[in-house]
């Protein structure tokens, strides 16, 4: 899932590494160490990540998706 969110947005497809950090109202998506801008020239990229991914912590036990989270994918088999 956060991959699929990754790459449908404006940038490059990641290679090794996927990082996506949820603070408050605040999102921020790293492609393999690299910042990926989230603001208007990405639409509503931002409230669509943050929404989704909290929307998918919501359910998770023992995770508060108020809170700070960090979702972090390593991709393998990848050159």
């Amino acid at each position: 899932m956060c991959l699929a969110v990754a790459t449908s947005l404006e940038a490059p497809p990641p290679a090794k590494h996927l990082c996506h950090d949820v603070e408050r109202d605040t999102v921020q998506l790293s492609i393999d160490g690299i910042p990926v801008p989230l603001d208007k020239s990405q639409g509503f990229a931002e409230t669509i990540v943050r929404d989704t991914l909290r929307g998918m912590m919501h359910h998770l036990k023992g995770v508060d998706p108020k809170g700070i989270v960090r979702i972090e994918v390593e991709i393998e088999g990848q050159p």
